[in-house]
């Protein structure tokens, strides 16, 4: 190829090549060639410019994060612009919240932000904050102290607004009581399902009609184009297995993370929640008084200070706590409140369950927000290291092995490039340079394959203009961070129509199939009608005899059982849920005895569900169940109105700004 490049590039096709290089060179210099790279934006807000350099950053960043949480993350998902231009939303956003927190007078301080990179996990050694090793970290990352230090508060700055606007979320007692009742009302229904299998024997489909679908719709009956190819496959994980490091190593790594082989003490207690009771009201006008108040807090911490009394005398705490706490979440568990970690609970909490030292010891009564807490530390497990036994030092091992895969990667990474890019005709020269196999691939087409083919990245490469027609090496296509792949045409197969014969029996089935479901559409509706008119003669008297064999007889006639639903909406088959969802959405039934409300649906595999919904019966929202369903709606709403407020926030933010994302530099 080069030899070819070389005699081309002589007489007088290279001299006016060179005449044309002279015009950029006379109008603009030389030196406009040596200045580096132009920095790209990849967006504009206020003014204020999106670099690439950042947005690759945190693009690497979001993608290590989302496979370290998920192994089996989709890497065509990391490459789509779906993903990219989520990471630039997050980006715009940040830079917005930041924005507007800097505008209201909020700063994050030199303190903050020192003990912020002082407690990061990625920059510690022996259990504390080593300077070269931040230095280090950013200068691999391509980024000065001064724009990491500044990302960090812009990125602090946004956190604290949002976290704020969470934890600002509140729900009105009236709300949550009104939630908890419908939540757990229940509702008494029948139904039938007319199933279109009914009508499938009675359905005959013509030649004709046959021909009229084949001719219609013939991308239905068409085959794809397919392809199988063969390529070379370059991994982290394969590198992985032919390298082991050595005992030395292993002990290194293990006496410089010693933070990571420390097992965090952990505390497990229980309590007793005694409340004060709401203020009495007064007689004539209904004011509260302060001493009344008083009164209801001096009885609290009385009957908190008996409890206690009773259990230091030999009561089982258990017992106790299931009879008199007002914590109903903990109660049922004799008080027990599992693993406490520090800033989950409230501070003087907090503070008395990490100041008891053994195992058995009480404190109270502890006074909160909520009420008076007679509390016991259930569990002591202090801090402790992990010895380097033979799980920890195999863990080493992988985890080292993994990093001298990854540098290895990096450089067979750059020269399966080169090879497959400067020899295009052939895998074999970059397989044989990088001892990798020459694999082939199983059939398959532009939506779908198996295998190397189930990467969407790969199917794109493989059907394009380079490898499908110029018959040519792709170019490296990276699966995932960790994996490469070049790859070139074997076979090919064109978009074919099939046969109609060799279809016929296919249409027959889709023909038979889409008139049996809407035969039975039509009968359910049919049935629903008919039903409905008998309700609405009988109304405001007793349910009469015919109505009720009409229903009955709906059923025989389909030779489908009247079936119960579940009285809550969470409960039953998918089937049922389909129609739970409609009954309960469905209007009350009449205040005539036996009246009922009849309703139909469509389910997903095409029958028609019938129901009749005869009762509604009302929960009590302040029973035992009641109030477990209004604590966890009260936190639930909470979370969902913060989240709200957020959001807000942020929709508001980008509505004033003057906001430019440049979707062609993703």
């Amino acid at each position: 190829m080069l030899t070819a490049i070389r005699d081309r590039a002589s007489g007088w096709i290279a001299w006016f090549i060179v005449g044309l290089l002279c015009i950029p060179f006379a109008f603009w210099g030389i030196s406009e060639y040596f200045q580096g790279e132009a920095i790209v934006d990849i967006a504009d807000i206020n003014g204020v410019e999106i670099d690439y350099y950042e947005y690759q950053n945190i693009l690497a960043e979001r993608r290590r994060q989302m496979s370290a949480a998920d192994r089996d993350a989709d890497p065509a998902w990391f490459a789509s612009r779906a993903f990219k231009r989520q990471v630039v939303d997050e980006l715009v956003r940040e830079r917005l919240l930041a924005e507007d927190a800097q505008d209201h007078g909020y700063r994050i301080s030199d303190g903050t932000l020192a003990q912020y990179l002082r407690e990061a996990p990625d920059f510690q050694r022996d259990n504390q904050f080593d300077r070269e090793l931040y230095l280090s970290t950013l200068s691999y990352a391509g980024q000065s102290v001064a724009q990491f230090e500044d990302l960090q508060r812009r990125r602090i700055s946004a956190f604290q607004m949002e976290q704020g606007l969470h934890d600002s979320g509140f729900a009105l007692d009236s709300e949550v009581r009104r939630l908890a009742a419908l939540e757990l009302q229940e509702r008494t229904a029948q139904y039938i399902v007319v199933k279109p299998e009914k009508f499938t024997d009675d359905i005959t489909v013509t030649d004709e009609e046959i021909s009229e679908e084949y001719a219609s719709h013939p991308a239905r009956y068409t085959d794809p184009a397919r392809m199988r190819v063969e390529y070379v496959r370059l991994s982290v994980d394969d590198i992985k297995t032919g390298v082991a490091p050595g005992e030395d190593d292993i002990q290194e790594y293990y006496e410089q993370n010693e933070r990571r082989y420390l097992i965090p003490e952990q505390r497990e207690a229980s309590h007793i929640l005694i409340e004060v009771a709401d203020d009495a009201e007064t007689e004539g006008d209904g004011d509260e008084t302060d001493g009344e108040g008083d009164d209801a807090d001096a009885a609290a911490l009385k009957k908190a200070e008996d409890l206690l009394a009773r259990i230091r005398d030999g009561e089982d705490f258990a017992a106790l706590a299931m009879e008199h706490s007002a914590d109903p979440g903990s109660a049922q568990n004799g008080g027990d409140l599992g693993v406490i970690e520090r800033g989950v609970m409230v501070p003087p909490f907090e503070e008395a369950v990490f100041a008891m030292t053994e195992e058995g010891e009480l404190r109270g009564p502890v006074k909160t927000q909520f009420g008076y807490h007679i509390i016991r530390l259930t569990r002591l497990a202090p801090e402790q290291r992990q010895e380097l036994d033979e799980e920890v030092r195999d863990e080493i091992a992988e985890t080292l092995a993994l990093q001298l895969a990854d540098e290895l990667f990096a450089g067979q990474a750059d020269i399966l490039r080169n090879i497959v890019y400067e020899q295009p005709d052939s895998l074999a020269p970059a397989a044989e340079e990088l001892g990798l196999e020459v694999a082939e691939s199983e059939w398959f087409d532009e939506t779908g394959g198996d295998g190397i083919a189930a990467y969407a990245k790969v199917r794109e490469a493989a059907f394009g203009d380079e490898v499908l027609q110029q018959e040519l090496n792709s170019e490296a296509v990276e699966l995932d961070l960790n994996t490469l792949v070049a790859l070139r045409k074997l076979d090919h197969a064109p978009r074919q129509l099939r046969d109609e014969e060799s279809v016929r029996e296919e249409i027959r089935e889709r023909l038979t199939r889409n008139r049996a479901r809407q035969l039975a559409r039509e009968r359910g509706l049919a049935a629903l009608e008919t039903l409905r008119a008998a309700e609405g003669e009988g109304e405001g008297e007793v349910e009469s005899e015919g109505e009720a064999d009409a229903w009955t007889a709906l059923a025989e006639e389909l030779e489908q059982t009247i079936t119960d639903l579940p009285a809550r909406r969470d409960g039953g088959t998918p089937e049922q849920q389909e129609i739970l969802y409609e009954v309960f959405t469905a209007a009350r039934p009449g205040p005539a005895d036996g009246a009922k409300v009849y309703g139909g649906l469509t389910l997903a595999d095409g029958g028609y569900a019938i129901f009749a919904l005869s009762e509604v019966t009302d929960a009590d929202p302040d029973s035992d169940e009641g109030k477990q369903a209004q604590n966890r709606i009260r936190f639930a709403l909470r979370r969902r109105h913060g989240e709200e407020y957020y959001l807000n926030l942020v929709e508001g933010l980008r509505q004033r700004a003057e906001v430019r994302v440049y979707g062609g530099n993703l």
